[in-house]
């Protein structure tokens, strides 16, 4: 029986590929593929740690070095000084990224940037700048972050 469990970050793009950017180095050891990113200098990326950041739709996707040996490309994180891979989503792109703990996600829930770096959290007041996309899965979060499909905004 096939995994009902995505193993990439790209699920559907809507339209033509997502160009790939590469030439960004990690500024810290955190950036795991899917986490909402931002630049932290001019050639550095860091997560997106801010709610009511205002959204760039940079993702970070799986590391071209990654096997699949010793764990799923899309669990293995960036070192420090790493190039990271990111897309710049765009609206209609579905995504696996990352819930915030203490979230109950239902399919339709609005989800922006939050606290928890590189994650997203539902979003019930809808404050436009930060929203991200809207939850294609429910998912409910207790003391740590999980996966979800985002169809970006």
């Amino acid at each position: 029986m096939a995994s009902s469990t995505p193993n990439t970050i790209i699920l559907f793009v809507n339209g033509a590929e997502r160009q790939i950017v590469d030439k960004l180095v990690a500024a810290t050891s955190t950036i795991k593929p899917g986490m909402l990113v931002e630049m932290s200098s001019a050639t550095q990326v860091t997560p997106v740690a801010s709610a009511s950041k205002v959204n760039t739709r940079m993702v970070a996707i799986e590391a071209a070095w990654a096997d699949d040996v010793t764990a799923k490309a899309i669990d293995q994180a960036y070192d420090s000084a790493d190039n990271v891979r990111v897309i710049y989503a765009q609206p209609g792109d579905l995504l696996y990224m990352w819930l915030a703990p203490s979230q109950t996600a239902v399919i339709g829930s609005v989800l922006a940037s939050s606290t928890t770096a590189g994650a997203l959290l539902v979003d019930a007041t809808n404050k436009g700048h930060d929203v991200v996309g809207v939850a294609e899965e429910a998912v409910t979060t207790t003391g740590s972050s999980a996966r979800i499909k985002v169809r970006i905004l």
